[in-house]
């Protein structure tokens, strides 16, 4: 028996074995087999029946000149893969700038969405400020996120706009739209030649682009619909906050609109040319301002762009190109006398009291009128040494609330400030509408210089042959980009 059982337990395990050869090389097989890579970020060249995480979308100078617009931003959200999760910056709205429309995908900014020109980064993203439309072979768009590659700057996608580097021929184009009522149109022309000269591929192109001013008089329905008042408007002030006896308590200092303001219930509608109140509108503690008709909707603006592209094929492996662009933007500005802005609001002096015409008499606490010394009999109350109300300027001295003939008037800081508005004498400086107008002009350029040429590259005792890469990777040396370089062994 004793002998038996080792004879046995070999039968048991060779059974065992038997029975689990099915399974080890069902899972030989499978690992064998290879159903899908999927490469999140790379560098490597796609080949062939390589399918990309990412789907590239592409529009042809064909499909561009469909749309029919000159905005390229909008192309972009007319594009159905995109609809309600693109947009580009409106240049028919108060509060936008014309001058620059930059692409935003998916809706998490355009500081989210990478645009690229021929490939190579902007310093600025404004597609208003690139190369002539006209000049635009065609746009890949990444749809989906991209920072693997490019960073977070391509976290919605990318936006490559790729130029032509060669072309055969002339071509011009104009362009010219206008609205019912007359008051605004654009107009465009640009043109496009390219050729062979000598040896070197030439691509040249210009674009000019005119807008006229499309003012808030010109639509005064839409300005009703609107916001058309300010709150940076003269009459907001902070008034110093006083006990029972009439002194500072040097708390916190209370908002007080202008007394002349009245309910804003009682505002007209917007009118070109008229100021709806003269007053301005009370709104709480504030005093709105009417603009008047010192905003636009879209400001005049001419445009110049020019590109031009020359490619060498020096022989079959050096491959020369030189590349450039140059955008002068020019737009006049229309608008209102701002104030100083809210940083330096502090800086101005208080409004002393014995201004003429200063209408915020000081009271107590309990509303009763001050009145002050006037030792002298100069008509001025009499100012002591201490400035409890830290306004930079010494406080009255009250003698109480009986009527000595000496009124007081309050010290009053301004809370916001904006000079002149419509009721007030136009200056010099200012159109004959009260505009205050300004000019700007931007200037962007990009010039860039490229060699593409083949790397000579060799395996252990056999000849060299080139490759067509800008970068080398072998098991013996690492990778280094656009350098020439030498491996023993590959």
């Amino acid at each position: 028996m004793q002998r038996q059982i080792p004879h046995k337990r070999s039968l048991l395990c060779a059974a065992i074995s038997l029975s689990l050869l099915p399974l080890a090389s069902q899972s030989i097989a499978q690992e064998d087999t290879v159903e899908e890579v999927i490469v999140t970020g790379s560098y490597i060249r796609r080949s062939e029946g390589f399918t990309g995480a990412s789907a590239i979308v592409q529009l042809d100078a064909e499909a561009l000149e469909a749309q029919g617009t000159l905005n390229v931003g909008e192309v972009i959200k007319n594009l159905a893969f995109v609809s309600g999760s693109a947009s580009q910056i409106s240049n028919t709205i108060q509060g936008q700038d014309s001058r620059s429309t930059s692409v935003d995908l998916r809706g998490l900014g355009a500081s989210s969405t990478l645009t690229l020109m021929d490939g190579k980064r902007l310093v600025n993203q404004n597609v208003n400020a690139l190369i002539p439309t006209i000049a635009i072979q065609r746009m890949d768009i990444v749809a989906d996120g991209a920072a693997a590659l490019y960073g977070s700057e391509a976290v919605a996608g990318v936006v490559n706009f790729v130029p032509y580097k060669s072309y055969d021929g002339f071509k011009i184009d104009t362009y010219a739209e206008q609205d019912d009522n007359g008051d605004y149109d654009e107009q465009s022309v640009q043109m496009l030649w390219g050729g062979q000269v000598g040896e070197i591929d030439v691509v040249m192109a210009a674009q000019h682009r005119t807008n006229t001013r499309l003012g808030w008089d010109e639509r005064s329905d839409l300005a009703n619909s609107g916001l058309t008042v300010s709150s940076n408007a003269p009459g907001n002030w902070y008034r110093p906050e006083r006990d029972e006896n009439g002194a500072y308590t040097g708390g916190p200092r209370s908002r007080a609109p202008d007394p002349s303001c009245v309910a804003a219930s009682q505002r007209t509608d917007y009118t070109p040319n008229v100021v709806a109140n003269q007053y301005g509108n009370l709104l709480g503690s504030s005093c709105y301002f009417d603009f008047g008709d010192n905003r636009s909707y879209r400001e005049p603006m001419q445009t110049a762009q020019y590109y031009g592209n020359a490619t060498w094929e020096v022989d079959d492996d050096l491959t020369l190109s030189f590349q450039g662009f140059r955008t002068y933007l020019r737009e006049n500005t229309f608008t209102s006398t701002s104030n100083p802005g809210n940083s330096r609001i502090g800086e101005l002096p208080a409004v002393r009291g014995e201004i003429p015409g200063n209408p915020f008499f000081a009271n107590d606490s309990l509303g009763n009128q001050l009145y002050g010394f006037d030792a002298n009999g100069d008509g001025v109350p009499d100012r002591g040494t201490q400035d409890l109300n830290n306004d930079g300027t010494p406080d009255y001295l009250v003698s109480g609330i009986v009527d000595n003939g000496v009124l007081l008037h309050e010290d009053m800081q301004p809370r916001t400030l904006r000079p002149i508005n419509k009721t007030h004498t136009r200056s010099s400086g200012h159109s004959r509408d009260r505009d205050n107008k300004s000019g700007s002009t931007d200037i962007i350029s990009r010039w860039s210089a490229q060699a593409d040429f083949t790397v000579p590259m060799s395996t252990a005792g056999k000849a060299w042959h080139p490759s067509r890469v800008m970068s080398v990777t072998s098991p013996s040396c690492q990778t280094r980009t656009t350098t020439l370089r030498r491996c023993s062994r590959v």
